[in-house]
């Protein structure tokens, strides 16, 4: 017995041993590969320096052709979470003074952070990129608002993602999915046919444009104060009022709203739930709770302050500046807040594990312009313009889905570039589907650009977008701020006037102008971002074999932009604002799709300036928009 106790006891310490050494190697390997997120890997490199990466022709590794489960063999709960304007340095884990425990956890511990992850420069190209799967130059890049003034007319622009074209939820439902939206829409509003509940969610509740009041959700056009807050329980859609009345922090109902359709929602029914935050966005508002966590506010005591405070902006001295970022921050603070609750509630059902969780950012802070108060140290640049800090921004996967061995690394090396488009595909394979788009190939409209990230996230392999992404290629109504943006490999070509070109410190507001607020790239722009992240070299003159290669491809490009046909388009603003005062009766002083619209308005608008996709792809569409101009 004592010598058979001598083997058992001997073989136990030879498997502790293993395990040991076993733990020893993962942890090296990760600590090897997280070391990637320091901030001194993003700026310039020497001279000549050069990384490392694994054969661009080597053969792709074996997909499943299986979807992709749960422990309990049903397909996954999806969670997408948007935040607003959020800048790359606005985050704890990169900036000290940001106040965000959840976040750091989910993302550095608990999760898998997608450091190359891309968007569009401006909030409602993005949001049509994540929900149509296709690249913003085929299918929006302008903002739809309430109005939209166009020169010596006064253009209601649709924006948005066309009618024809299948959105993420439509394709999720046809899955078995229940669908669900909180907070900012942002994909057009002009129409009943535009409103979420119309292209594929279950229910709604948020707002259609942008910058609204976050306690009382008003947004002012031509001179009309109206509340923008809409709510749809899958029973007919209409003025949010039961919400509107108490005064309440925007995305504190939203938040709510989570917890409640999680509460009631079955766990074994598939779900996705898309919640585009409000936060951090224009105008600097937070809960009095959330401001008083940052000293320059810790003096606050009442209601009367803490209103003045968050109704009233500050100004940019270096004794103001500190409130002003704290004010920021204090707005970042309660989104992380939010996403602590949005945890609790999941896990609370027993549906964390069976879910994947996405945190991304729309584009990046806003720096020079809006509210001025965005940081996206080291990258250069902000919202507005292509270059990274305006379209390089946070973004991490969590939740039970994620395999456990990827939890704590960072992707931050190009040939894991991916977009904001790629989460259709993505999404679709988790729920088993192939990915089409009939509605759209039977109208001749661009095709889906999307691809699943499934492989990289899942096992490290290459991203979709590590050899080309196009970042700006101009349609009829791109948003002003940049002429053109293109990735390939390790270089960027930026083209036109980059609106938002700065160059911050790691603290900011600071009581300084951000500079330059403008890059003149007339003949374009290069940059190298192996060895010059933060972009502070051009290259054009240096290097003018790939600056002609790139602008080659980019007039390639620009044969296939694409932007959802406008419609409603009026002599003058007086015009539109008789619409908007039908809009104010109809919906009893609340935003909504206009009713007063004649055949005519509804119809698309042309002007003459044909879309370069119709040109190639419907030339028989564009030849009896000639005869339609003609006849008038």
């Amino acid at each position: 017995m004592k010598r058979g106790t001598r083997l058992l006891v001997g073989l136990l310490g030879l498997i502790t041993a293993l395990q040991l050494f076993h733990s020893y190697v993962t942890f090296t390997r990760h600590a090897a590969e997280t070391a990637d997120a320091h901030p001194a890997e993003l700026r310039p490199k020497p001279p000549g320096w050069r990384e490392r990466l694994p054969s661009e022709n080597a053969p792709p590794l074996e997909r499943e052709e299986q979807p992709v489960r749960d422990a309990r063999g049903t397909k996954p709960h999806i969670v997408y979470l948007l935040a607003d304007d959020l800048g790359w340095h606005g985050v704890g884990w990169r900036n000290p003074e940001v106040q965000t425990p959840n976040l750091d956890r989910l993302a550095t511990r608990e999760g898998l952070r997608l450091s190359q992850h891309y968007t569009y420069r401006t909030c409602s190209p993005s949001r049509s990129a994540l929900l149509s799967g296709r690249l913003a130059h085929h299918v929006n890049q302008a903002n739809p608002n309430h109005r939209h003034p166009g020169g010596t007319i006064a253009a209601f622009r649709a924006g948005g993602v066309d009618l024809g074209m299948t959105l993420l939820p439509q394709a999720l439902k046809e899955r078995g999915y229940a669908t669900h939206m909180l907070g900012k829409w942002h994909l057009g509003l002009g129409t009943s046919d535009l409103v979420p509940t119309k292209r594929g969610f279950d229910t709604w509740l948020g707002f259609f444009a942008g910058a609204e009041d976050h306690w009382n959700h008003r947004r002012t056009e031509l001179r009309r104060s109206l509340i923008d807050l809409w709510f749809d329980d899958g029973r007919g859609g209409g003025p949010a009022t039961q919400f509107a009345r108490k005064d309440q922090y925007g995305d504190e109902l939203f938040t709510a709203r989570f917890e409640k359709l999680i509460k009631e929602h079955p766990p074994q029914k598939p779900l996705f739930v898309y919640y585009a935050y409000q936060v951090p966005h224009e105008p600097l508002q937070s809960p009095r709770k959330f401001l008083a966590k940052y000293t320059e506010f810790r003096d606050i005591k009442g209601d009367n302050d803490w209103h003045y405070v968050e109704r009233n902006g500050l100004g940019l001295s270096r004794q103001e500046a500190p409130k002003r970022r704290a004010q920021y921050h204090a707005m970042v603070s309660y989104l992380d807040h939010s996403v602590g609750r949005v945890e609790r509630a999941l896990k609370s059902r027993q549906m964390w594990d069976s879910s994947l969780i996405v945190f991304a950012t729309d584009n990046g802070g806003a720096t020079g312009h809006d509210a001025d108060v965005g940081n996206n140290w080291p990258l250069r640049g902000a919202k507005y313009a292509d270059y990274e800090g305006g379209v390089r921004g946070v973004c991490f996967v969590t939740g039970g889905v994620l395999p456990v061995d990827r939890w704590g690394l960072d992707l931050t090396n190009r040939r894991h570039r991916v977009s904001i488009a790629d989460w259709y595909a993505t999404f679709v394979e988790l729920a088993g589907g192939v990915l089409e788009d009939r509605r759209a190939a039977k109208e001749r409209l661009p095709p889906l650009d999307s691809r699943s990230l499934w492989p990289t996230i899942s096992k490290g392999e290459d991203g979709p977008r590590s050899q080309e992404l196009p970042l700006t290629v101009p349609a009829r109504d791109a948003m002003p701020g940049s002429g053109g943006g293109l990735i390939q490999g390790r270089h960027k070509l930026l083209i036109g006037n980059q609106k938002s070109a700065v160059l911050n410190g790691p603290t900011y507001p600071n009581g300084t102008i951000p500079k330059p607020l403008v890059e003149f790239c007339k003949r374009g722009c290069l940059y190298d971002l192996d060895e010059d992240p933060g972009e502070v070299r051009d290259l054009a003159s240096e290097r003018s074999d790939v600056l002609e290669v790139m602008l080659t491809r980019f007039r390639e490009l620009q044969k296939t932009a694409y932007a959802t046909p406008r419609y409603a388009v009026w002599p003058d603003e007086a015009a539109m604002a008789r619409h908007i005062a039908v809009v104010e009766r109809d919906y009893a002083g609340f935003w909504g799709p206009y009713t007063s619209l004649s055949a005519v308005e509804r119809a698309g608008f042309v002007d003459g300036n044909f879309q370069p996709w119709d040109k190639h792809h419907r030339p028989d569409l564009v030849e009896a928009q000639k005869k339609q101009l003609l006849s008038k």
